[in-house]
C-alpha cells in the first residue's frame, strides 16, 4: 500500500500551505500530514511511479573520463 488515508477534511497542506479540502495522510516512506488534493495526488503518482521504475541509478558523468 502506498499510502493510508486517516481522514478527509478542511486544513492546511504541509507541501503548498494552502488551505482548503484535502486528507490526513501517511505514506509507506514516512511522509504524512495534511495535504491538499493536488499535493496528495502529486505524491502518489511520484511515488507510484518511482516503485515502477525499480531503484534510483546515477547517470553517466559527462565529459572525458581521467
Amino acid at each position: 500500500m502506498l499510502a493510508t488515508i486517516e481522514k478527509c477534511e478542511t486544513g492546511t497542506c504541509v507541501w503548498c500551505k494552502a488551505r482548503g479540502e484535502g486528507v490526513q495522510a501517511k505514506f509507506d516512506f514516512g511522509l504524512q500530514g495534511f495535504f491538499c488534493k493536488k499535493d496528495f495526488w502529486t505524491a502518489l503518482k511520484v511515488r507510484f511511479e518511482a516503485k515502477e521504475a525499480g531503484p534510483v541509478v546515477e547517470p553517466p558523468k559527462a565529459g572525458r573520463s581521467s
